[in-house]
């Protein structure tokens, strides 16, 4: 109705097409006789010219889609700059609908609560922070990496996880240590992890940014074999040549990682070790992981967690870098299980579950 500016259906009016008149009034109004209201004029003056289009081009969508995988990423500071402290910060993408910006632009949140905005994805690519970091930090050690020696052992465990290591704690790990590399790798004891505990991983956790995918204690192949169904592929590996796998190295000796895909190291981890070696190869997996290291183990390794696991666990805790996936179906061993997942920052975990979990900021261990 041009009087009322109220909508009818045809076949409320018993009309099958549009009225003739025009401006037309509806009953109620043509019966008050309430006037035709003039429809506002027409902004031409300030109607978007083609090439102001909100609508992104296609080069504008590939620059925002390549963008994306800069999101998070971790980048030098400036040399020579003056201000702050910190030497490395987070690049954050702004939304596309922010100030209707078409180019991509950066935001840096550095360690020390300075902000650097308006950088470009070719400045936050040149500042990246590269793999080689990684590499450099376990491979500049001042000792040997030999865990067969107690005393290289020892010195390991307070470079990964340094805390109050009781020497009773050394020696079981020592002891399990010895039974991993010394027995013939194919009589290696194997615990199946079901494919049931590997499934809930995939549903709370988005790995659309893991380009790169490692399982270095594969077992039973159940982490590739339920992430190919989506998609996703999953380089294996496992020291028991029985088992099928891409490789069968040990994924406890730094070589395997340094020497593999040409000394890249892997997007994302997600494994299942020998549940006695979770105290080395929890924190040497978060060194290698370059976005997140998820491992699954056993709910006694929370509760009966000594001195220095302990401690461990509150400092990822504390940075909001530790989530800790619950209520898993029992496995074949009868023992409830959990997915401990330790990202590389608050920020990547964040954007990794925090589609499900919006208001959490960590994970807090008790």
């Amino acid at each position: 109705c041009d009087a009322c500016n109220k909508g009818y259906h045809f076949d409320c009016l018993g009309l099958e097409r549009p009225p003739p008149e025009d401006p037309w009034r509806c009953a109620s109004c043509e019966e008050q006789d309430n006037p035709v209201r003039p429809l506002p004029p027409t902004p031409t003056d300030n109607l978007p010219h083609r090439r102001d289009s909100i609508f992104l081009t296609s080069t504008q969508r590939k620059s925002f889609k390549e963008a994306a995988l800069l999101d998070g990423t971790t980048v030098y500071r400036t040399k020579g700059s003056k201000h702050g402290s910190a030497e490395t910060g987070i690049a954050q993408l702004r939304p596309v609908e922010e100030e209707g910006s078409k180019v991509p632009i950066f935001d840096i949140y550095y360690d020390d609560g300075d902000i650097e905005e308006g950088l470009s994805r070719t400045k936050i690519r040149n500042r990246q922070v590269r793999a080689v970091a990684s590499t450099t930090i376990l491979t500049d050690q001042r000792w040997e990496w030999n865990l067969l020696q107690r005393s290289s052992l020892l010195a390991t465990l307070q470079f990964l996880m340094p805390g109050d290591w009781a020497a009773r704690h050394v020696s079981i790990l020592h002891k399990q240590l010895h039974q991993f590399l010394r027995q013939p790798h194919h009589k290696l004891p194997t615990i199946p992890t079901m494919e049931e505990e590997v499934t809930p991983l995939l549903q709370q956790v988005d790995f659309s940014d893991a380009w790169h995918i490692l399982d270095p204690f594969s077992g039973g192949g159940s982490v590739a074999s339920v992430f190919s169904r989506v998609g996703l592929k999953v380089w294996t590996n496992d020291l028991n040549p029985v088992m099928e796998a891409h490789t069968h190295s040990n994924a406890l000796d730094l070589s395997f990682y340094t020497q593999r895909n040409k000394g890249l190291f892997p997007d994302a981890i997600v494994t299942s070790p020998w549940f006695g070696l979770l105290d080395i190869a929890i924190p040497l997996l978060v060194h290698i992981a370059k976005i997140v290291a998820c491992v699954h183990v056993p709910g006694h390794y929370f509760s009966d967690a000594h001195s220095a696991r302990s401690t461990y666990l509150q400092r990822l805790a504390t940075s909001g870098r530790l989530h800790i996936l619950w209520n898993l179906p029992r496995g074949p061993s009868g023992r409830r299980c959990a997915w401990m997942l330790i990202f590389k920052d608050q920020h990547t975990r964040k954007k990794m579950i925090g589609h499900l979990f919006p208001k959490s900021v960590t994970c807090s261990y008790v």
